[in-house]
């Protein structure tokens, strides 16, 4: 195949069908973004689950499904209170809903009965020859049923909505997952379920493919892998989200950018009205390596995030490492709300 230094990933593509700008910001500018709190309540409930697979945590497991809360586990309910206390996360009701969201991935089949059961976050990376793609991603749980010769692949979401539409019927990351899993056991037919953990009654959806499908799929792989290896500012502002036609129930079209005309707009409750992290401008720290890469952004200055995580990096910046420095950098906004942007590239 071609040689490219760009990986596709479930992600990524959805990134790119969204919005151009909003691709452009998160992989060619490597512009910070915040974390919402949803998405830290979720990836806390990823690695408890991951933790728990493990067969030497299994006690842990069963004292947390008997008592039906995670304070079954004290050593598991010190991780979460830890976490969120971390990052910022101190209202009892996000550790009301972290516990019930563990709960619902616990009991809904955890370790898929009756099928070979790999271990968790399985890596795959397939460099496809023909037709020409080079694709990545991470799967949340898989097995083996060995008897009906399927391989099941499950992927937890913490999401408020449920996939609906075009976002179900053609999901980019199950298709996905199911190549990879193709890849490795081609003989054994993919399946793909979906938890959704906010949903006690009712949280999987589950989704097959054929291989006509899967086909298909590989050459719109190939499509995607030509236009991000080539993708330019002239691509960036081609195709953004609010220029596209709202397509089923899903979160797509102008609810990406938000309704707020102004950064920190708050709504009658006093609470900040939500929008893309890009669509407004704002000050930010760039740290670069020798070579001119960025290698990381913050809207805080990096050498205090690097005081905890990264000792290493800031004991050669505090050296004067040759090259190495750390800038003050401006986005001026998404050119589409922004129209005298002056964002650099």
């Amino acid at each position: 195949m071609g040689k490219s230094n760009k990986q596709l990933s479930a992600s990524r593509i959805k990134t790119l069908e969204n919005c151009s700008w909003l691709y452009w910001c998160n992989y060619h500018l490597k512009l910070p973004d915040t974390t919402n709190a949803g998405a830290l309540r979720g990836t806390l409930c990823h690695a408890v689950f991951e933790w728990l697979l493990l067969t030497k945590h299994r006690k842990h497991f069963d004292d947390i499904v008997n008592a039906n809360d995670i304070k079954g586990s004290p050593a598991i309910e010190r991780v979460v209170v830890a976490y969120l206390k971390k990052y910022d996360l101190p209202d009892p009701e996000d550790y009301k809903l972290v516990n019930k969201m563990i709960l619902v991935g616990l009991t809904t089949d955890f370790f898929l009965s009756g099928k070979k059961l790999f271990d968790p976050e399985y890596a795959f990376n397939i460099r496809n020859k023909k037709p020409v793609y080079n694709a990545r991603g991470f799967i949340d749980k898989w097995a083996l049923d060995e008897k009906n010769k399927t391989v099941h692949i499950c992927d937890y979401k913490s999401s408020k909505s449920k996939f609906s539409g075009d976002e179900l019927a053609s999901n980019v990351q199950a298709m996905l997952y199911s190549l990879a899993a193709k890849k490795v056991h081609p003989e054994y037919a993919p399946i793909v379920t979906f938890i959704f953990l906010r949903f006690k009654k009712a949280p999987e959806q589950v989704l097959q493919f054929d291989e006509k499908t899967l086909e298909g799929f590989e050459h719109y792989l190939e499509m995607c892998q030509a236009k991000i290896d080539d993708f330019s500012h002239d691509d960036a502002t081609d195709n953004y989200a609010a220029d596209q036609p709202q397509k089923g129930g899903g979160f797509n079209g102008i609810l990406l950018c938000g309704f707020c005309k102004e950064k920190g707009e708050l709504k009658k409750d006093g609470n900040p009205k939500w929008s893309c992290a890009y669509k407004f401008p704002y000050d930010y720290y760039a740290l670069i390596d020798n070579r001119g890469v960025c290698k990381k952004t913050a809207v805080t200055n990096i050498a205090e995030e690097y005081k905890d995580n990264q000792p290493t990096i800031l004991k050669e910046l505090k050296k004067g490492k040759k090259g190495w420095k750390i800038e003050k950098r401006h986005y001026g906004g998404c050119p589409k709300w922004n129209k005298t942007s002056l964002t650099s590239f």
